[in-house]
């Protein structure tokens, strides 16, 4: 049998077809993040070209269903933050106004009801929801926290290759006094990718929206009677560059439960653990859409790949540091 020859015309449409392949394999993935907060103010996205606001919507006590503009601007804070971590990963913003305007959550139900939400309406490709509150309770994470349907659609997200990113809380000056370990609720939730703040003691501290970024001994110092400032000196020059627990940030070890703090981050603004979880939620979006299809577990590895890790006080536990 004679051997079979492409004709010039097939040829090339074939070497096309996987020239378009490699190319879409090379092209960016557009991500999908809701921001669970207090709304967000839409003129901010015009501040980034890559990112398109979807329309979201209101589960808070205040304003019509699909009202998720900011009486607050926390939400927006969180937002920008998240963004700016991006870099230019293209992103599609959809708010989810859920606190109210003084940034309190009132019903724990809701955000039950707002993933219950997010899960029915979850979009075809990458995904990652930002809940950078708490309720400044300080639990454990297998510790019963009143909302197990919460906890099942963080898992369900997980599931389906969505990080559920939170605030580990900001009460642990306070809350330590009882025990040494926990977290405020929905952080606290074993499959979310929970979230604590880091200061710096060398001026490198969270980004401020006016001036840049300042040392966080300048921030918090006066909240526990200089006693950042020691801390500070003492860690400068020590395990990761320096970098310690903000002292108000909540925290537990993997040890301690099933699913302990994930990670440790700088507290850009809002500030606290707010900010760390927004800079955390915008670089995992800006890794999936680079590698789009993969799970939770893959995303925090590649994510933390190399990170130096911080300790507490005592040195008795260490986290990951996300810079």
């Amino acid at each position: 049998m004679a051997p079979r020859i492409l004709s010039r015309n097939r040829q090339p449409r074939h070497r096309k077809g996987l020239a378009d392949e490699r190319r879409l394999c090379l092209m960016p993935a557009a991500v999908t993040v809701f921001v669970m907060d207090t709304g967000f103010d839409p003129d901010a996205a015009k501040e980034f070209p890559h990112v398109r606001l979807h329309a979201g919507f209101n589960m808070s006590r205040h304003g019509s269903p699909d009202d998720s503009s900011d009486p607050h601007g926390h939400g927006t804070a969180v937002a920008r933050t998240l963004l700016e971590a991006c870099g230019p990963a293209p992103i599609r913003l959809v708010p989810v106004r859920l606190l109210d305007r003084r940034s309190a959550l009132w019903e724990r139900g809701r955000v039950a009801d707002a993933l219950e939400r997010i899960l029915r309406e979850l979009p075809e490709g990458p995904t990652v929801v930002c809940a950078a509150f708490g309720d400044g309770r300080h639990l454990l994470p297998d510790e019963p926290d009143g909302q197990p349907e919460t906890a099942e659609r963080i898992r369900e997200l997980r599931r389906r290759g969505v990080a559920f990113v939170a605030a580990a809380g900001n009460f642990y000056a306070a809350a330590r006094r009882q025990r040494c370990w926990g977290m405020s609720w929905p952080a606290s939730c074993p499959d979310a990718v929970s979230v604590g703040a880091a200061v710096c003691g060398r001026g490198e501290g969270r980004r401020d929206e006016a001036d840049g970024c300042v040392p966080e001994a300048e921030r918090l110092g006066e909240a526990d009677g200089g006693l950042l400032e020691e801390r500070l000196r003492e860690a400068d020059g020590g395990a990761a560059g320096g970098w310690m627990l903000e002292p108000n940030s909540q925290r537990a070890p993997a040890a301690a439960a099933v699913g302990g703090t994930t990670l440790f981050a700088p507290a850009h603004p809002p500030g606290h653990t707010s900010g760390a979880a927004a800079f955390a939620a915008g670089r995992l979006a800006a890794l999936c859409s680079r590698f789009p299809g993969i799970g939770v577990d893959e995303q925090l590895a590649l994510l933390l790949a190399g990170a130096e890790f911080i300790a507490d006080d005592e040195g008795s536990s260490h986290w990951p540091l996300l810079l």
